[in-house]
């Protein structure tokens, strides 16, 4: 109840996922998988890792064509990497926010593809899932 208020305040959607079911939670596995590698590289070659981390957030991504930090706030981080000064403008790009919605839609197409409807359900009807149709 106290995370539902605090989500009303700060006016954001929480939407949990069920821990049986992998695919409804693809991005995010595969989101930890490469900070996974990400921080064994950064390991491996004695390098700080949260410095590998925060050149990652900068780096545009080939399908948004936006960086992580740019969604995020809009705006790319300092790094230690070579950057021009109008690469950190706070200009705020609607670009990004569109091709992240696009990439959401085409994945949903390819999701949905197999899928079809179920016949409405009625008070009293008996349900039966996966997980009690014994």
């Amino acid at each position: 109840m106290e995370f539902r208020r605090f989500a009303e305040k700060y006016d954001f959607q929480h939407t949990t996922s069920s821990p049986h079911y992998p695919q409804s939670n693809g991005r995010a596995e595969a989101a930890v998988k490469t900070i996974k590698k990400l921080f064994e590289k950064a390991t491996e070659d004695r390098e700080d890792p949260h410095l590998a981390l925060l050149a990652f957030r900068n780096t545009p991504t080939e399908q948004l064509g936006a960086s992580p930090a740019q969604i995020m706030f809009g705006q790319r981080t300092r790094t230690h990497l070579p950057t021009t000064n109008r690469m950190l403008s706070s200009a705020h790009d609607t670009a990004a926010h569109d091709a992240l919605v696009a990439a959401k839609r085409r994945q949903a197409g390819y999701y949905n593809r197999g899928a079809r409807d179920r016949p409405p359900v009625s008070v009293g009807d008996v349900v039966r899932t996966r997980w009690n149709s014994k």
